[in-house]
């Protein structure tokens, strides 16, 4: 009994020292500021589920830096037709810079709701696809293991799409040397 009590009194007496450090630590954690939420992603089945989630986006636009090379080596046609048409139902409008080593796409998906801008894959050598949405950049590799990342925070998304924005800019250029 007394043995007990002795490890009362240690347990009441860490208690008492966790409660006199409690809002130093609350301090320290509040001034940390806001924390970008990532969530990771693996393999082709990973790819299809950041596409399910950009198609939840709010402001149903997207834009987007992406390798129509590596894509179409990922994807099957199938595949990219079923994303297409769930953009066209769901009224996705969206902006894009693309690499493509045959130069512009023949007839590029879903004109009416797209803008896309061609830059030379010599010069841009682009093996990603990058999505800027809602308050969310997700970035996907196209090339070795698929993998990709959502990072869901409106300062790292708001910068991320102010360097889009200029290179949208930039790339009027070559989309116009393109013919």
């Amino acid at each position: 009994l007394r043995l007990l009590r002795k490890q009362e009194q240690d347990i009441k007496n860490k208690e008492q020292e966790f409660q006199k450090y409690l809002p130093e630590l609350k301090t320290i954690f509040d001034t940390a500021g806001e924390r970008p939420k990532v969530r990771f992603f693996e393999g082709k089945e990973g790819l299809k589920a950041i596409q399910e989630d950009f198609f939840k986006s709010k402001d149903k636009k997207i834009e987007e830096i992406y390798s129509s090379d590596d894509l179409h080596n990922v994807f099957t046609k199938d595949d990219l037709q079923e994303l297409f048409t769930i953009r066209k139902e769901k009224k996705f409008k969206s902006r894009a810079i693309y690499v493509r080593k045959d130069g512009r796409l023949p007839k590029p998906p879903l004109p009416e709701i797209t803008e896309m801008r061609i830059v030379q894959v010599e010069k841009f050598p682009i093996h990603s696809d990058i999505l800027f949405y809602d308050d969310k950049v997700a970035m996907v590799s196209l090339k070795g293991k698929l993998v990709g990342a959502i990072i869901e925070n409106k300062a790292i998304t708001d910068t991320l799409r102010s360097i889009f924005n200029l290179a949208w800019e930039a790339a009027e250029k070559y989309d116009k040397e393109a013919g």
